[in-house]
Parts: structure tokens; C-alpha cells; sequence
């Protein structure tokens, strides 16, 4: 799926509002980018978790969306995060990977970066697929 039609199937007012950024897409990885802001830090100015968690899910979700048949749709059910490093007003980039991909469970991985390449955080995620109701 090319990055176009993944921006149309990924559009929702929640990436919009983060301006999340679909920057790679092929049949094994999603890279997406998250430009920080001082509205994505938690008090001592750091980016927060949150943000860093929402951006793993997301590629996650924009890889599995990749994998999808015309009749099937796909939710989070578990996600595990990991940090890393701490960061405070550097972009940050996931990289998604499909872990295994079953009929209607599925198990992918993503990792943070920041601009310069340093590791932030690594987190995994279970998806279940469903037919579209």
C-alpha cells in the first residue's frame, strides 16, 4: 500500500491533532513521525509517555491496516511499552514491524527514535482482526 492510501485510511481527528506523519510505507515496515512540541511534554519538559505509547500504536495500526482485505478491520487488544531514554524537543520516528500476522490475531513490534537516532523507547502490540461490521 503506498503512502497515500494509507494517509486515507489512516485519517481520524486524533492524528490530526498530533500531526502525525506517515513517512515509509511498504509490505514489511511503517515509519511514522511525530514533530514535538512543547504541547507533548509532561511538566519537567520532557516528551511524555503518552504521546511516545499513541505514536507506537499508531504505526503499529497503520501496519496492520497494511495487511488488511477490503472486508477486514483491526483493533489494539494489548501493548507493551518500554523507555528507553528520555527526550525533550527532538522529532520522533516509529518504525513498525509485523511480528506475525494470524487470521485474527497478530502480534507487530515498533521503535522510537529521535531525529539523531537514538533509541527512546521499543514497544509491542496484539491486534485483532475482524470483518467489518
Amino acid at each position: 500500500m503506498d503512502i497515500a492510501e494509507l494517509n486515507k485510511r489512516m485519517k481520524s481527528p486524533f492524528w490530526e491533532l498530533l500531526n502525525l506523519q506517515i513517512i515509509e510505507t511498504n509490505d514489511e515496515r511503517v515509519v511514522l513521525k511525530l514533530p514535538v512540541h512543547q504541547g507533548l511534554t509532561q511538566p519537567y519538559g520532557f516528551v511524555h509517555g503518552g504521546a511516545i505509547a499513541t505514536l507506537i500504536d499508531s504505526a503499529i495500526a497503520s501496519l496492520m491496516t497494511c495487511t488488511l482485505k477490503q472486508h477486514e478491520e483491526t483493533v489494539t487488544i494489548e501493548m507493551k511499552v518500554n523507555y528507553l531514554s528520555s527526550t525533550r524537543d527532538k522529532d520522533l520516528f516509529a518504525e513498525a514491524s509485523l511480528v506475525k500476522r494470524g487470521k485474527t490475531i497478530s502480534v507487530a513490534m515498533a521503535i522510537v527514535r529521535d531525529v539523531d537516532g537514538k533509541d527512546i523507547a521499543i514497544g509491542t502490540a496484539t491486534f485483532f482482526v475482524r470483518k467489518k461490521t
